[in-house]
């Protein structure tokens, strides 16, 4: 065993000679609860950023902070969206942010016949967000995803 107590460089805060510029890196395949339409639901969630030719690379425990801290247990809406992309942004000193949430919200189906209900249908739903930086002006995009089965009778 190593008992040696210095701390470890922070790598990833160090400067890049490289000049590689990295279009898109961060985390995915982490599960948040939230509030869709009044439901709780666990989300399934990728935070991306886009880094600079002058950074090394990414504090990735940074956008699980940001998403458990802006979006655990709270009500999805767009305005919500836009501050958790510009918080990673920030946070990550970046130029563009990128979100990605995906669950399966149930819906109670009835018999098309008898009206009977107690089944549900699961559909997938979710968001596609990003905010990037256009000639130095913020444009954001919200898009919404979902999977949809259809069945005849």
């Amino acid at each position: 065993m190593n008992n040696n107590t210095e701390a470890l460089p922070d790598l990833q805060n160090d400067s890049d000679t490289r000049g590689v510029v990295i279009n898109k890196t961060g985390v995915t395949g982490f599960k948040l609860p939230i509030f869709f339409q009044g439901k709780e639901v666990v989300a399934t969630l990728g935070a991306y950023v886009s880094l600079p030719h002058i950074l090394r690379g990414a504090n990735f425990s940074r956008f699980l902070l940001v998403c458990s801290r802006l979006l655990a247990k709270a009500h999805v809406t767009p305005s919500l969206l836009k501050h958790v992309l510009m918080d990673l942004r920030d946070q990550m000193d970046s130029e563009d942010a990128y979100i990605d949430i995906e669950f399966d919200y149930l819906v109670e189906k009835f018999s098309p016949v008898t009206n009977i209900g107690g089944g549900y249908q699961s559909y997938k739903l979710g968001f596609i967000s990003f905010l990037k930086k256009v000639d130095g002006v913020d444009q954001i995009s919200i898009i919404r995803k979902f999977e949809v089965q259809g069945s005849t009778y």
